[in-house]
């Protein structure tokens, strides 16, 4: 019974002796503040201290915050586990209190190295003078990153002996913290697999079971030609107007008559016989068919194209052969660029009048013609090119002519945008068969569902 006394009291006594200097070391170091005073800064200006353990807690826990970082809070716990650890008759070993500075030795380099970008993580002065060190003395061994790899296992190590956590504790914890995170992530899957199945339960219901008519048909449904009576379409007088320059026109011609002379100049030059039999003014460059003489190589021309271009002070000159015809095809930029306006396209007498399922109005030849093509036709279609080449613009276009001539029961569309930029406009027209996507999971579970249905 006295043995027993004895026993809880040597308990009691180590318990308070770890858990209240454990205690106000916390305290003192979750309420450090950099304006207060320590040893190492004095200010009679800043008087008030705004640490919750007074100037005693400022002036400890500012050397420790400074000389090991976010590190100093191991003390702390260390302190109040050993407390705890006491109080339920567990022995405090040499080895656990002599690997506590280990542990905030490796720790601090380990914080200090992977990271040192986040100001909160900092190791201190020990953490930057041992890693400043460790760096300038393994520079001669190839690898030496193998040692800072080592580090972070070596901290979890001492921190292990540190707090005196057993080898069956440390499994049961592992065991159940495992446990925990597996049960967990079933759970997720669960509730991942049920909202797809809802997800796909709408876009079946969403999904239009009537089939395309003839393009006759679509083509009298147009709100270019005639009114739906059970859609409105959009009006065409949503789309900005061709603005037309005065002059520029006359101003094109005579730049493509100076340059007609030009070029045959630049061509005699470069020992090319042959003649300009024709100029075909575009709304970006004009087209100067070169007839060559008999024994003229093409590939003697073509590859002319760049000394072509600066002797014509010309941005750039693309030479190509004109299929079924004896000429080859120079084309130089105007110097006045047009500007395509998409409501001449779709107001052109060659879009309104295509039989085309699903008509995309490009843009406009070399010879300023409406370029229509059929999606339809197309299994697949890929827009690729540098920022700002005008990929955005085109998608728009394309969209754009799908909407003007379809109605939501005959095309449906399901956007992707994960940058949440350029299809966030279109968000709400009845075409869509989901809300435009912007998150990359959400994109997979469409994709697939997609792929289904094509199959």
């Amino acid at each position: 019974m006295l043995n027993k006394f004895k026993e809880n009291i040597y308990n009691l006594f180590f318990f308070l002796l770890f858990i209240l200097p454990g205690i106000f070391l916390f305290a003192a170091l979750s309420s450090y503040d950099k304006n207060d005073r320590t040893i190492f800064k004095f200010s009679s200006l800043s008087s008030e201290i705004n640490n919750f353990m007074g100037v005693l807690g400022s002036y400890v826990s500012g050397p420790m915050i400074q000389s090991l970082g976010v590190v100093s809070y191991l003390i702390p716990v260390a302190l109040i586990i050993w407390a705890f650890r006491a109080l339920f008759n567990y022995r405090l070993t040499w080895v656990a209190m002599s690997s506590l500075p280990l542990s905030i030795i490796f720790l601090c380099v380990s914080f200090e190295y992977y990271l040192a970008d986040f100001s909160f993580f900092s190791g201190g002065v020990l953490g930057k003078g041992i890693k400043a060190y460790l760096l300038n003395f393994l520079i001669e061994f190839e690898n030496s990153n193998l040692f800072f790899l080592a580090i972070p296992a070596l901290s979890l190590i001492f921190l292990l002996f540190t707090l005196n956590i057993k080898y069956l504790e440390l499994r049961f914890f592992i065991k159940r913290t495992f446990s925990l995170t597996l049960n967990f992530f079933i759970f997720l899957s669960y509730v991942f697999r049920f909202s797809k199945k809802l997800k796909l339960i709408n876009l079946e219901n969403k999904k239009s079971v009537r089939r395309f008519k003839t393009s006759q048909d679509r083509v009298k449904k147009s709100a270019l030609i005639k009114n739906n009576p059970d859609y409105d379409f959009p009006s065409i007088e949503l789309l900005e107007l061709p603005e037309k320059i005065e002059g520029i026109d006359e101003e094109n011609k005579k730049n493509a008559e100076i340059n007609t002379n030009l070029l045959a100049n630049v061509l005699n030059d470069f020992k090319i016989s042959g003649e300009i039999t024709d100029v075909k003014q575009g709304p970006i460059v004009t087209l100067f068919e070169l007839t060559p003489a008999p024994g003229t190589l093409s590939s003697s021309v073509i590859r002319l194209a760049e000394d072509i271009a600066r002797s014509m002070s010309a941005i750039s000159t693309r030479i190509s052969t004109i299929v079924g015809r004896d000429a080859l095809g120079i084309e130089i930029p105007n110097k006045h660029r047009e500007t395509v306006y998409l409501r001449e396209i779709l107001d052109s007498k060659f879009f309104r009048e295509t039989n085309n399922k699903l008509p995309l109005a490009l843009g406009k030849d070399i010879f300023g013609k409406p370029v229509i093509v059929d999606l339809a036709k197309m299994p697949h279609l890929l827009v690729a090119g540098t920022t700002g080449s005008g990929k955005s613009v085109g998608i728009n276009a394309m969209l754009l002519s799908l909407l003007y001539v379809l109605p939501p029961d005959e095309c449906k569309l399901i956007l992707i945008d994960p940058k949440m930029l350029e299809l966030s406009t279109y968000e709400g027209i009845p075409h869509l068969l989901c809300p435009v996507i912007t998150e990359a999971k959400k994109a997979a579970s469409v994709l697939g569902w997609v792929v289904k249905e094509m199959e």
